[in-house]
């Protein structure tokens, strides 16, 4: 089993022991944090994304004046869009909410000001470990963001380093239900 894989199950198994109310009473906490952050107070265009089971529920934290946009499964790639109600989404066959794939609501990435990212685990000085397939790392690899790449997670997912690799992108900062941590 490669490190990678290793820290992915050893911090879903601490997850898993996290109860359902322990889980929205954190991701609670974790939405007051991202509201607080002066980049977000600020921002007119962010990228939200679609919380499973084990990640913090962000739901549709949405500054006034600002549009919102999506992540959405395109064979190994993600494509962004504009929602302008969540209750348009819909779930997609590994049941995540995904907004429709409308052409005159495609989002570009270079007009992102802050995209919230989920992740297995973080380390502080930015690295982020994903669910392995590599979607959010494509997505960062395209070239033109200006967004404050931030990661969500609850605190038993941060660990003191990551096994990076070159294809693997960092964040500028973590949000947990503790607060705010700039990744340096």
């Amino acid at each position: 089993m490669s490190a990678k894989n290793a820290l992915r199950r050893s911090i879903r198994e601490q997850l898993y022991r996290l109860s359902s109310l322990e889980v929205a009473e954190k991701s609670a906490r974790v939405r007051t944090a991202v509201k607080q952050m002066p980049e977000w107070k600020s921002a007119r265009v962010i990228c939200l994304y679609s919380a499973l089971a084990d990640e913090p529920e962000i739901g549709w934290l949405v500054p006034e004046g600002c549009k919102v946009c999506y992540p959405r499964v395109n064979g190994t790639e993600l494509d962004l869009y504009f929602v302008e109600d969540p209750a348009s989404m819909q779930r997609s066959k590994w049941n995540i909410l995904e907004p429709a794939a409308e052409p005159a609501m495609a989002a570009d990435h270079r007009e992102i000001d802050i995209i919230l990212l989920p992740g297995v685990a973080f380390s502080r000085d930015g690295g982020r470990l994903g669910r392995g397939a590599g979607y959010y790392d494509r997505l960062l690899g395209h070239k033109g963001w200006r967004a404050k790449k931030t990661g969500i997670c609850f605190d038993c997912q941060l660990v003191s380093e990551l096994p990076v690799e070159s294809h693997d992108h960092p964040v500028d900062c973590i949000v947990t239900e503790s607060g705010r941590f700039t990744a340096f």
